[in-house]
């Protein structure tokens, strides 16, 4: 085994405790924003001037508070697919013994690697997938552009 493969699998067998961390994280992401940041614009007593912080609006907060809370769920909710897949392949009690065993060579650690690559080569194949059809125009978008193009040309002569 090489040492990227247990450090690989390390990380796979440590998702659940990762999972539930980030589920607390995520309960508290409202109380831990208000007992931080200043609604009405101050600095804290004991800090020096720089740390100064400007008054924004609630929506601003809000939006700050809910973009936390989204960001976290979306990355629970890829560990989650992660825990899942790996589960798929080696039940609960193999994944015990492979945190037990973790240094052993045995038979079930080649298979949770072999099993770990594919997981890896799948979840990066779809993300790779995923981002170069984003940039990709389709034909009506392009029509839309055109005709804007051309209305400006229109209007202002440029």
């Amino acid at each position: 085994m090489e040492e990227w493969q247990l450090n690989q699998l390390k990380w796979y067998l440590s998702l659940p405790k990762t999972i539930e961390l980030m589920e607390k994280k995520a309960k508290v992401v409202s109380s831990r924003y208000y007992a931080t940041h200043s609604l009405v614009g101050c600095s804290c007593r004991l800090l020096d001037s720089e740390s100064y912080q400007l008054n924004y609006s609630v929506i601003w907060h809000v939006m700050e508070i809910i973009g936390e809370e989204k960001s976290l769920k979306i990355q629970i909710n890829k560990l989650k697919r992660r825990l899942n897949a790996l589960s798929e392949e080696l039940t609960i009690e193999e994944q015990n013994r492979l945190r037990i065993d973790l240094f052993a060579d045995l038979d079930l650690l080649k298979k949770a690697c072999d099993w770990m690559v594919e997981l890896e080569y799948y979840f990066n194949s779809n993300a790779e997938g995923a981002n170069e059809n984003i940039f990709i125009p389709s034909e009506a978008l392009l029509k839309k552009i055109d005709q804007q193009e051309e209305e400006l040309f229109e209007m202002f002569g440029v």
